[in-house]
C-alpha cells in the first residue's frame, strides 16, 4: 500500500517509523508520573498534546520536505496507538490493510521473523492476530477520526479500483502513476522491498492452501477469526 501511496507526486513513504511508539512510551515523563503510558493518556492537556504533535509533524518534515500533502507511517505497530494518534493528528486517515489470516500467517511463518518470536508460533500467532482484530474494532466504535479498509484480495483483482478509492481517502486528486508503482524510483529498507519492484500478481492469494495439510496446527487456531466464506 505504501508503495501504490508513494508514486503518487503528493504522497511521501517515510517507510517504517518508531516514533509513535516512542512517544507513547515517554508519556510518564511527559506527564511526570510515574504510570503506565496508557494509564498517562487521560491526563493528557490540549497543550500537551499539540506540543506531542508539533514535535512528530517537524520529524515528518525532515524526511519529506515541504512539498508532500500527505505522508505515510506504515510501521504495523502503529495500530496500538491509534488512540494517541488520533488525538495529536485529527485530520489524519488510518488505513487498516487486510488479508485472508491464512496467507498472512504463512507469511509470517516463512519469514523467520527472530526478532518477532511470535510469528513462529502458531497459537501466539492467533493471539495477536485476535488482539488486532479486537482493538481495531475499538478504534472503529469510538475514534473521529476515518479509518480506511484495504484488502489485500481487492488489490489484486482490481488495482485501480482499489487505488483509487485509497487515493480519494487521502483526499487527493487521482494519478495514474499509483498503477506504476513498480516503476516507482524509491529507497525501501523494509521487509517488502523486493514485491514493490513487481507488478501486482495473484501467486499469494489463497496460497496457503499448498501447507494445508502440511501445516494444520498453523491454520487450525484461525480457523475462528476467519468469516464465513473467506478463502
Amino acid at each position: 500500500m505504501e508503495q501504490i501511496l508513494a508514486s503518487h507526486p503528493a504522497v511521501h513513504g517515510a517507510g517504517e517509523l518508531l516514533w509513535a511508539c516512542r512517544t507513547f512510551e515517554e508519556l510518564p515523563a511527559v506527564v511526570g508520573r510515574p504510570l503506565p503510558p496508557a494509564e498517562c493518556v487521560p491526563l493528557l492537556t490540549p497543550e500537551i498534546v499539540r506540543g506531542l504533535a508539533q514535535r512528530h509533524l517537524e520529524r515528518l518534515r525532515s524526511l519529506a520536505g515541504d512539498r508532500a500533502e500527505r505522508i505515510v507511517d506504515k510501521l504495523p505497530e502503529n495500530y496500538y496507538h491509534l488512540g494517541l494518534l488520533a488525538a495529536m493528528f485529527p485530520r489524519a486517515t488510518f488505513i487498516l490493510c487486510r488479508r485472508d489470516l491464512r496467507d498472512a500467517a504463512l507469511s509470517c511463518y516463512a519469514a523467520d521473523f527472530r526478532s518477532v518470536p511470535w510469528a513462529s508460533d502458531p497459537e501466539h500467532l492467533a493471539c495477536v492476530f485476535r488482539q488486532h482484530l479486537r482493538l481495531m474494532d475499538h478504534w472503529r466504535a469510538v475514534l473521529p477520526v476515518p479509518i480506511h479498509e484495504v484488502r489485500y484480495e481487492d488489490v489484486v483483482s482490481d488495482l485501480e479500483g482499489a487505488a483509487r478509492r485509497l487515493i480519494a481517502a487521502l483526499g487527493l486528486e487521482w494519478d495514474p502513476a499509483c498503477v506504476e508503482f513498480h516503476r516507482t524510483s524509491r529507497p525501501v529498507h523494509t521487509g517488502s522491498r523486493l514485491q514493490v519492484r513487481q507488478p501486482i500478481h495473484a501467486r499469494s492469494v489463497a496460497r496457503w492452501k499448498a501447507y494445508e495439510h502440511e501445516l494444520p496446527e498453523l491454520f487450525a487456531p484461525l480457523a475462528t477469526l476467519e468469516p464465513p466464506g473467506a478463502g
